[in-house]
């Protein structure tokens, strides 16, 4: 889904018919393949407003629209293949179904390797016409210059504006929620909708606390984890560590701020499969994790 925050640039894009390439790029967990999506829905639409009714809009609907392709990365590599590129080129050589735009998506486009990425190059230098491309990344640096010149860049709001946008959602509600930096919005909403869930979370973060002191097992965690999202549990557990680090900071190098900064490398490391929404087993992980978490604790006083 896209956000409130996000219509402003789509309505640019809707209205500015020289684009035909974007890079929409943010922070991890902030919206991009949302954006993509409805950006789709805005160019495929006959007229150009997500009316829900052409035929467009229905086939998009239906995640059946002839004329729309999708790329993700593919195989043990989690690349994109130079194969799965050049399909691409020549799909665009052929006739549109519906006899209108064409719209080609590439998500993750950081993941193309140099093959892949000269190959899409050739396309957006001498696009066909009718045909708009949409690629996606949390990670633009590892782009190609080239690849970045050709396209406009789509840079969506911060975390800031989420938090505004929460505030504004629950005024009643302390939304402290929103500092998980790669929790997708729907999923903060989410959260700060459903009082069980606060209430769970809230248990994590005791949970956390507790093992840390030495008063809980880290095999104690995994049951609490497993009730929240995952992105949610790992950014209370990212916080909290950085909160003891910055703590520690102060008292120069001890064996506790090295062992707190040796959890957030593996922390950091264990999360990257849950930022690009592979399947993360909470159970091993937090079982790892938390070890380490307590051995950490041991050193603290």
């Amino acid at each position: 889904m896209s956000y409130p925050w996000h219509q402003p640039q789509l309505d640019q894009l809707a209205q500015d018919t020289r684009v035909q390439s974007v890079l929409v790029t943010s922070a991890p967990g902030q919206g991009v393949a949302g954006f993509a999506e409805a950006l789709t829905r805005v160019w495929m639409c006959e007229s150009g407003t997500e009316c829900g009714q052409c035929r467009g809009c229905r086939f998009l609907a239906q995640d059946a629209h002839p004329d729309v392709f999708t790329r993700i990365p593919e195989g043990a590599s989690h690349t994109h293949q130079i194969d799965a590129i050049r399909a691409l080129v020549q799909a665009s050589a052929s006739t549109t179904h519906q006899g209108g735009g064409r719209v080609i998506r590439i998500f993750e486009a950081e993941r193309m390797n140099i093959s892949s990425a000269n190959a899409l190059l050739k396309l957006l230098e001498e696009p066909p016409a009718g045909t708009r491309f949409i690629l996606t990344t949390e990670r633009p640096g590892r782009l190609p210059p080239t690849v970045l010149s050709r396209v406009r860049k789509v840079v969506l709001p911060s975390l800031g504006d989420v938090a505004g946008w929460l505030a504004s959602t629950f005024p009643n509600q302390d939304t402290s929620a929103a500092r998980g930096v790669s929790a997708a919005p729907d999923t903060l909403r989410q959260l700060m909708a459903d009082p069980e869930a606060l209430s769970q979370r809230d248990e994590w973060r005791q949970g956390l606390i507790a093992a840390h002191a030495g008063q809980r097992k880290a095999g104690a965690l995994i049951a609490a984890a497993q009730r929240l999202n995952t992105l949610v549990w790992f950014d209370d557990w990212y916080v909290l560590a950085l909160e003891s680090i910055k703590a520690e900071v102060v008292r120069g190098q001890t064996p506790y701020l090295a062992a707190l900064c040796t959890f957030v490398e593996r922390l950091e490391r264990e999360r990257k499969p849950a930022l690009q929404q592979v399947t993360v087993d909470t159970g091993l992980v937090v079982q790892a994790l938390g070890d380490l978490w307590v051995r950490a604790g041991r050193l603290s006083t």
